[in-house]
């Protein structure tokens, strides 16, 4: 549920919050694949990530292919 829906169900919705959060979740949310930990990194190291999904930007209508 989010203030947008009315505190209505978003049902399929998926919402993804960075950094430091606490919240509750509402009757019928769920955590998709359950509480993660993180790794923080320093400036002499890397990550590598790949994309699996297509993304669509809306603000500059551009779509990007995973890989």
């Amino acid at each position: 549920m989010t203030k947008e829906s009315g505190g209505k169900p978003d049902y399929g919705r998926q919402q993804v919050r960075r950094g430091e959060a606490k919240f509750f979740l509402q009757p019928g949310e769920d955590l998709f694949e359950g509480i993660k930990s993180i790794v923080v990194i320093n400036e002499e190291e890397a990550l590598l990530v790949k994309a699996k999904v297509e993304y669509f930007d809306k603000r500059t209508n551009k779509k990007y292919k995973p890989g």
